[in-house]
């Protein structure tokens, strides 16, 4: 189906269409919760996708791919990452079940991915920056998250359900980073190894330094000081 034009809700009863081509400048609330759309094409003269609210994507659970047209001056596709992503903020703002996050993004916008019930797996790539409010809510099949934020701040992303079910993994000596933060409180939490200089133990002749050192510095809480640690 092409759609040249921007009517609401026109085609609200037609739950067998797969695949869609958007050429009007605003892409609405035309297809809300049709589960039977794979396929969203977004033409070149397609300059606004709404907000997060009334998205024309909202409850698109079964959406499996995004592109959009090379000649769109507004929004890209890039690396084929199957994402509408705002080029000039490099914002991601609608993901689908099979999306990867590209190195380039530096934020992902409110309900990018809420309600695709396909992911399984997530990678947050250590470029991102910001995540918006229910970026992932909903993603109930969502197992896995690999982050590679180094710093990790704020954010109100995930529902309980996810952090409940869901392994986030992060990188190595920032699980306490990842606590701190509001919105990171997954039940199973597991650092990635780091490197093998960095995870080796050092070893002390003096008890009374050890203690001091573990004390103040034991990141992952083993009583023990490794090479990363004390870099850190």
């Amino acid at each position: 189906l092409v759609m040249t034009y921007g009517n609401d809700s026109p085609f609200s009863g037609c739950t067998s269409l797969e695949s869609l081509t958007i050429e009007s400048e605003n892409f609405g609330s035309w297809f809300n919760n049709l589960t039977s759309i794979k396929d969203v094409y977004l033409g070149k003269e397609v300059t606004n996708i709404s907000s997060y609210s009334d998205s024309g994507f909202t409850g698109l659970t079964g959406l499996e791919t995004i592109r959009v047209d090379a000649g769109n001056k507004v929004f890209d596709s890039r690396d084929n990452c199957c994402a509408v992503i705002e080029t000039a903020s490099n914002t991601l703002l609608q993901g689908c079940n099979t999306t990867t996050i590209p190195e380039s993004v530096t934020a992902i916008g409110d309900g990018a991915f809420s309600g695709m019930i396909g992911i399984t797996e997530l990678i947050l790539p250590a470029s991102i920056t910001n995540i918006g409010i229910n970026a992932f809510y909903g993603c109930t099949a969502l197992q896995t998250i690999n982050s590679y934020i180094e710093e990790p701040f704020d954010i109100s992303a995930f529902d309980d359900e996810t952090k409940s079910t869901a392994t986030l993994r992060v990188p190595f000596l920032t699980s306490m980073s990842y606590n701190y933060c509001s919105g990171w409180n997954f039940i199973n939490i597991k650092e990635r190894d780091g490197s093998t200089e960095d995870m080796a133990i050092i070893e002390f002749t003096d008890p009374v330094a050890k203690l001091i050192c573990v004390s103040n510095w034991d990141i992952n809480k083993d009583d023990e000081i490794c090479v990363g640690e004390a870099k850190s």
